[in-house]
């Protein structure tokens, strides 16, 4: 499929050392972050230990069609965002059809969160990308992506981890990053955020659409 231009959209270049460096030290590195890329479990202990109010803030991003996204076109409604790449071969595509599916099972009556998906691979992800691959699993999720600059504060709001590792296959034959031989290993849960974009829970991403519909319904108000 032809991609059309678009003066909306993010600067595309190479990723310079320094800008290689800055995917790599998106947030300072901790001493949790290895239980934080196997699941919600650490996210979690960590989260245990900071007001709720500091995790998430203000964003501005843009969508699939170059609109300009800020939390505010959410205003007066729940979004559950979770953050991820659509180069992801496990992680991401499965949490995203867990939520697809668990929204399926929560009672009729129920008003459903605006399912969000946003970029952590500005690089490789752009505007029509993100669209793409969401609408793989629903029509509903709505992608985002930025410059790499937006992607940064977004993922400091919310505390989100992530680290580029260079694919093992692609150094064997001589990839490098600049080519987009990469993966990006990151801290996947889903936040629950209420209609002012203010934390209310935090969900594991590796559960089955049962328990994530589950967890989701004491958060939602009826139609």
């Amino acid at each position: 499929m032809a991609r059309k231009s678009s003066t909306a959209r993010p600067l595309r270049s190479k990723p310079s050392s320094a800008r290689r460096a800055t995917l790599r030290l998106w947030i300072v590195p901790t001493l949790v972050i290895a239980g934080l890329f196997t699941g919600a479990t650490g996210l979690r202990t960590l989260f245990a230990h900071r007001h709720q109010t500091q995790i998430g803030g203000p964003y501005s991003l843009i969508d699939s069609t170059n609109r300009p996204t800020t939390q505010a076109r959410f205003a007066g409604q729940q979004t559950l965002i979770y953050f991820g790449y659509t180069h992801c071969l496990d992680v991401c595509p499965l949490t995203l059809a867990t939520v697809a599916q668990a929204y399926t099972l929560l009672p009729p009556d129920m008003l459903r969160p605006v399912p969000v998906f946003i970029t952590l691979d500005p690089e490789r992800d752009r505007p029509e990308d993100v669209g793409i691959y969401t609408r793989r699993f629903s029509p509903e999720i709505i992608g985002l992506t930025g410059t790499t600059a937006q992607i940064n504060a977004v993922a400091k709001a919310f505390h989100v981890t992530s680290h580029v590792t260079l694919d093992p296959a692609a150094d064997r034959d001589g990839g490098d990053e600049e080519k987009g031989d990469y993966r990006i290993d990151h801290s996947s849960v889903l936040y629950l955020m209420d209609g002012q974009n203010r934390l209310q829970a935090i969900l594991p991403a590796d559960s089955s659409p049962a328990v994530v519909a589950h967890d989701l319904a004491p958060y939602l108000a009826k139609r």
